[in-house]
């Protein structure tokens, strides 16, 4: 019995926390500037996204920790990648500090490569 007790309490926390349930990435080129946004809806201020790690090219090039999420539905970063270039593949991963990580992958494209 106090076993299914403990199962039933540590569930409980699972349900309510959980990854970002999205990453989107835009890019300014020009400026060698990505803004990076992880949705992740919460009620409180203990639980947000704590870590972000961007890729570039297969490669770590930003460890990022947080203590807090500044917005109650999204997590917002700009960072600016000087190596940045057309065709690069940069993968963001983010952490929720409660429970579960989201990865995605985008390949830099302009407008005009996209036709």
């Amino acid at each position: 019995m106090k076993f299914l007790v403990i199962l039933l309490i540590m569930f409980c926390g699972i349900t309510f926390a959980h990854p970002p349930s999205g990453i989107n990435l835009d890019f300014d080129l020009e400026k060698k500037v990505v803004y990076v946004e992880l949705s992740h809806g919460v009620k409180s201020e203990d639980h947000y996204i704590y870590y972000v790690e961007v890729s570039l090219n297969g490669k770590v090039i930003i460890k990022q920790e947080s203590s807090k999420q500044f917005d109650e539905n999204v997590q917002k970063y700009v960072y600016q990648i000087p190596e940045l270039k057309e065709n690069d593949k940069i993968s963001i991963t983010g952490k929720c500090n409660k429970f579960g990580s989201l990865k995605r992958d985008f390949l830099i494209k302009t407008e005009e490569t996209k036709k």
